[in-house]
This record gives C-alpha cells, sequence and structure tokens, in this order.
C-alpha cells in the first residue's frame, strides 16, 4: 500500500496534497480470514509431520488462492503412506481370531496375483530380524517379494476381490517365496549388509579425528597409525558380530588410546574371513492371503 501511494505522492508531482482512503473490511469478515489461515497452516503442518488422511479443507474453495491441482500437490509423506496402509487394512473384514499355533489362509479374486502374509522373522540368536519380534507385513507382486510400503499399499489396495476357494499348490508357492525371502534376509543379517548405519559410522570416524587432533604432538603419530586401523574398520562392511562391538564402542567411556585400540583390534589381517552364524533361524507366517488375477 505505501509503494502504491507512493507513486502517486512523488517528489516532482503537480499535486500538492494526496489523500488515501483505506477500505477496512468488517470484524466478521476479518476473524474468518484469520480462522481460514490457521486451519491451512495447521493442516500443512499435520500432513508434513505425522500425516493426515483428511483432504486439504481449503481445496476447491471459491477465491482461494491457496487451492492446487493434483499435479502440483507435494509427494505423499512416508507418514501419509502408513496411514493410507492402516485405513485399507481396517477396511478388511477379519473372520476368526488369530492363533499363534496356526497360520490362517484364505484367497480371494484380484486383478493380478500375489500375496499378503504376517510374518515373524527370528535369526538364531533368538531375537527378531523385524521390528523387535511384532509381526512384519510382507507382500508378493509380480515375482517380487518386499516390505516396502509402496508395494504393501499396492498390494493391499488389489486385494479387493470375493472369497474363493485355496488351492494348496498356489498356497506352496507362496510359503516358498516367503522362505526364500527370508532366507536372503538372514544371510544379509548374518554378512552385516543393512545392518550398518551410515550416521552410527560417521559419528565413529569423527570421533576417531578428534583422539588424533586431542592427541599431545609426542603422541601423534603413534596414535595415527592404530587411528589408521581403526578408521579402515569403521569405513568397510563388517559382519553382524563386529557390528554390534562397534556399536558399544561408540557409546563407550574408554580412553581415547584404549578406544581406538579396542577398535583396530576388529580389523583382521588380510585374507580372514570370520564364519558367519549358519544356524538357520525361524520364521512364522502368522496369516497368508493369497491373491489370485482373473
Amino acid at each position: 500500500m505505501e509503494q502504491r501511494v507512493g507513486r502517486v505522492a512523488r517528489m516532482g508531482s503537480h499535486h500538492t496534497r494526496v489523500h488515501v482512503h483505506v477500505l477496512r473490511p468488517p470484524p466478521s469478515a476479518a476473524a474468518a480470514l484469520g480462522n481460514e489461515l490457521i486451519v491451512q497452516r495447521k493442516w500443512a503442518i499435520a500432513k508434513t509431520s505425522v500425516g493426515t488422511s483428511a483432504p486439504n479443507p481449503m481445496q476447491g474453495l471459491v477465491g482461494n488462492e491457496t487451492a492446487s491441482s493434483p499435479a502440483d500437490a507435494p509427494p505423499e509423506s512416508a507418514p501419509a503412506k502408513s496411514e493410507r496402509l492402516r485405513s485399507l487394512l481396517q477396511s478388511w473384514d477379519v473372520v476368526g481370531e488369530a492363533n499363534t499355533d496356526h497360520c490362517i489362509v484364505s484367497t480371494i479374486h484380484a486383478p493380478y496375483s500375489g500375496f499378503v502374509a504376517a510374518i515373524t522373522l527370528i535369526d538364531s540368536g533368538g531375537e527378531s530380524l523385524l521390528l523387535s519380534g511384532r509381526p512384519q507385513l510382507l507382500v508378493g507382486i509380480a515375482n517380487r517379494v518386499s516390505t516396502d510400503i509402496e508395494p504393501q499399499i499396492e498390494a493391499c489396495a488389489n486385494a479387493s476381490g470375493a472369497e474363493i476357494s485355496t488351492d494348496s499348490a498356489e498356497c506352496e508357492r507362496a510359503v516358498r517365496a516367503i522362505e526364500s525371502w527370508c532366507t536372503l534376509e538372514r544371510a544379509s543379517a548374518a554378512a552385516g549388509v543393512g545392518a550398518s548405519s551410515s550416521v552410527r559410522r560417521a559419528q565413529i570416524t569423527r570421533r576417531i579425528d578428534s583422539a588424533i587432533q586431542a592427541a599431545p604432538p609426542h603422541l601423534r603419530s603413534a596414535r595415527s597409525t592404530i587411528a589408521l586401523r581403526a578408521r579402515r574398520v569403521a569405513t568397510t562392511q563388517q559382519c553382524e558380530a563386529v557390528e554390534r562391538e562397534l556399536d558399544a564402542l561408540l557409546d563407550s567411556e574408554l580412553p581415547a588410546d584404549e578406544w581406538l585400540r579396542a577398535i583396530a583390534a576388529l580389523d583382521l589381517p588380510s585374507g580372514t574371513s570370520r564364519k558367519p552364524n549358519s544356524s538357520a533361524g525361524a520364521v512364522t507366517i502368522h496369516a497368508l492371503l493369497l491373491v489370485r488375477g482373473q
């Protein structure tokens, strides 16, 4: 407003006086506009932080400049995807009660074949590899087995047909696919693949660098030699046992020299390998929904 007035009452103007009239909206209109902004802001915060399945309350309102087309909509957040999956699962009509000793199996018609399973994968030490012992949703679509959220949503959205009779051969194929996926998951855990965290490794390397910088000048050379081996451990893929040792040492309060020696001791000589735990572990299939393509 000041800029517009300034264009009229500018220096060198022939008008010696300029009158400015401002039309204020009534208090009721101002309150309504303020409430609209508050609702829009709260909805945006909820969508980006915890997710929401509710549509934009301002979407489609006449004269609303914040309404956007689907093409301009931001990508769906991870909490929103989880909420959408939860809504799909809650919409299912489940008959019967869960039994820890038996697997519930059912088959339905759908546009394309696959399966949805609730499983718990236990490693050889009795610890769950998935979500601390809680059942995990495992889906199979087009010969691809996954626990990712997007395939889960796709598979559950596909499972909307009528119930039909279950074929034992089809059930066995799904169980073999689940067992094959579990074998790969256990192998990855035993080899340490996916178990290491880039954030955790970065914290270890930062602590190694700090130990070198904090060393007195006469000890810096000797400490750097040990730190070189420690850095090699922290920056290469390790087996599950070494990963657990690194986790414990990350929060250790050992003095710098002892801490570096403990990390460096995990570095095996060239050509030596750690034998992974060969115990097969177990998988429990709590429920299996077979989806038969029409």
